[in-house]
């Protein structure tokens, strides 16, 4: 990996109409990474939209507990406020 005061030092030693090159090149690569995060992101947000209407899809199951552990498990919750 490059270090970024070696960077800084080769264009340091760089005349004037390089660093307007170099400027162009860097600007080129921020804009392309900026769409790759916009695309990353686009894609993130599509996959989790699909993941929710999937669990929309679901069904719930209505059972009443078999054992003991159920039941003391659904009382903790409801105990916590959550309704089941």
């Amino acid at each position: 990996m490059i270090n970024r005061e070696i960077i800084i030092n080769k264009l340091k030693q760089l005349p004037e109409p390089f660093l307007e090159k170099i400027d162009k090149f860097l600007s080129f690569l921020i804009a392309q990474q900026q769409v790759a995060n916009i695309q990353s992101e686009v894609n993130l947000t599509d996959r989790w939209n699909q993941w929710f209407e999937e669990v929309d899809q679901l069904t719930v199951s209505t059972q009443q507990p078999e054992n003991e552990y159920q039941k003391r498990l659904i009382e903790k919750y409801q105990k916590q406020g959550i309704k089941l």
